[in-house]
């Protein structure tokens, strides 16, 4: 799911004594004062059954993220992120970038660093990761220039772990996202377009590709060309409704032994939602999930109902039920379902 979070501020109030402290060690305040440190904390408790017809319970430490956002100065930022994901990732840098710009002055800006390129909104009301996010999202160390208010743009440039063949380790992968939102009194809307020279690069598309590198430690990951990758979603929301709509997919198609080994795939997922607010604290939403050439990675198809109840200001109770059809056995798949039973408690600080 998505990181939101609230924040924090660093320092509390201080003592005379600490202040002068602070101000012989760090001159001005600069970095106490415009510190701020959020954090999301999820665990899960789950029952599930495989296509195979095994099944499995567990609880997890799904999500433990901590960020901290600093302002340097009038126009510099810093953001770091740290994230562990049991059985998932190790503790790790999942965001470290520095930012030029001010809201406040300026609607542009632009970002150096590790960072989620903008290619993908994937927004939603479930407790598990929208298929769209697992063959899109894509995070690297990149260069990206925008502008964002109403009407937003960007433009990204970064150098992947993939090498077309034939071709140089160089900064050659290129994205550019627009989008425009609106907010009135009972009606809101977003929606977003975007593009990329290579959704290989994308974190679930660039392991499968990595995983079937028939040269595995020579360090280098070769594909036959470059395959771009289009997005598109739209969210509305009018009253206590909310609509999710979110498209991911390989313009082309992928060569035989990149994502499958005999044959070629043009991998696509999309994202169908329909939420609705009770009161301000508690949402149910249901949601309808495909996937194309994908069989053996994701389900074909995924049906979810979900629930979620806002105890306080920081904390949020959630359930889930997800049913998965695999691809038929003459798309590799097993022809079988599976199903989910998930309950999440989240806090937020």
């Amino acid at each position: 799911m998505y990181f939101r979070s609230g924040k924090i501020s660093a320092i509390s109030i201080w003592s005379f004594y600490t202040s002068v402290f602070a101000a012989v060690l760090i001159p001005n305040h600069s970095l106490a004062a415009s510190t701020e440190i959020s954090g999301v904390l999820e665990a899960e408790v789950g029952i599930a059954e495989d296509f195979e017809g095994n099944s499995s319970n567990d609880i997890v430490q799904a999500t433990v993220e901590i960020a901290l956002n600093s302002e340097l100065s009038e126009w510099f930022g810093a953001h770091v992120s740290l994230l562990y994901e049991q059985d998932a990732t190790d503790l790790e840098v999942d965001n470290g970038y520095i930012e030029f710009g001010n809201p406040f002055i300026s609607s542009f800006f632009f970002r150096l660093g590790q960072l989620y390129v903008p290619f993908g909104a994937f927004e939603s009301n479930m407790i598990s990761d929208p298929l769209t996010l697992e063959i899109a999202e894509t995070r690297e160390s990149a260069f990206t220039i925008g502008y964002e208010k109403s009407f937003r743009a960007a433009l990204y440039l970064f150098n992947g772990d993939l090498v077309e063949a034939g071709g140089d380790d160089t900064i050659d992968n290129v994205g550019i996202e627009v989008g425009y939102s609106f907010e009135g009194e009972s009606i809101s809307f977003d929606i977003g377009f975007g593009y990329i020279n290579n959704i290989a690069e994308s974190d679930g598309l660039s392991g499968i590709i990595s995983d079937n590198d028939p040269v595995p430690d020579d360090g280098v990951t070769e594909v036959t060309e470059y395959v771009p990758g289009m997005m598109a979603h739209f969210i509305f929301e009018w009253g206590s409704f909310q609509f999710i709509g979110e498209l991911a997919a390989a313009t082309k198609e992928f060569a035989a032994g990149e994502i499958y080994a005999a044959q070629k795939s043009k991998p696509s997922a999309a994202n169908l939602e329909l939420a609705y607010s009770f009161t301000d604290n508690w949402n149910l939403a249901a949601g309808v999930q495909n996937s194309v050439d994908m069989a053996g990675f994701l389900p074909e198809t995924r049906f979810l109902v979900a629930t979620s109840y806002r105890i306080d200001e920081a904390t949020v109770l959630a359930f889930e039920y997800a049913n998965d059809s695999d691809y038929a056995t003459t798309k590799l798949g097993t022809g079988n379902s599976g199903s989910s039973i998930t309950m999440q408690l989240a806090a937020e600080f």
